[in-house]
């Protein structure tokens, strides 16, 4: 140590400010239901755009009983998309996100017909009854979504 020569890396090492650390912060988001949640699939649906989170159109209209036109009716401003079912199970049996192989059994590798996707959002989630809980790395106060009276409510605890 009293080697002028020498430094002790330990001592005072150099970090990020606190502009970098704010960007590096991580969001842990936790989905709650007293029911089974429905099997979301990280899919890429346009070059343009990055692999999102995406639930089954269908099994979005069997959970909530109604049909397809009324869904997109009433709620026009969630994205829904349409991709072929090859492209949906070569994605999906690709994705290290995706844990649950039997879960593409019901789907064709080499099929030509096309899905309808539904992008999940705390809405859709409230919908179906489930509650998002977000927690970000510095473990502040977490937010929720819940449905009151047909509409998101937002809380914070």
């Amino acid at each position: 140590m009293e080697d002028p020569a020498a430094y002790d890396i330990l001592a005072g090492p150099p970090g990020p400010d606190e502009e970098e650390e704010e960007e590096q912060r991580e969001l842990f988001e936790f989905e709650f239901s007293d029911r089974p949640l429905l099997p979301c699939y990280n899919i890429q649906v346009a070059l343009s755009q990055g692999p999102r989170n995406w639930l089954l159109l269908s099994d979005v209209l069997e959970r909530l009983k109604m049909s397809s036109r009324a869904f997109r009716s009433s709620f026009s401003h969630l994205e829904v998309a349409t991709i072929a079912e090859a492209e949906f199970y070569r994605q999906a049996s690709l994705s290290q996100l995706f844990s649950c192989p039997e879960e593409l059994e019901a789907f064709l590798p080499d099929s030509k017909e096309l899905l309808d996707l539904v992008e999940t959002s705390a809405e859709l989630a409230a919908m179906l009854g489930s509650s998002l809980e977000s927690l970000d790395s510095r473990w502040e106060p977490k937010v929720s979504a819940k449905v009151k009276g047909g509409k998101v409510a937002k809380a914070r605890s």
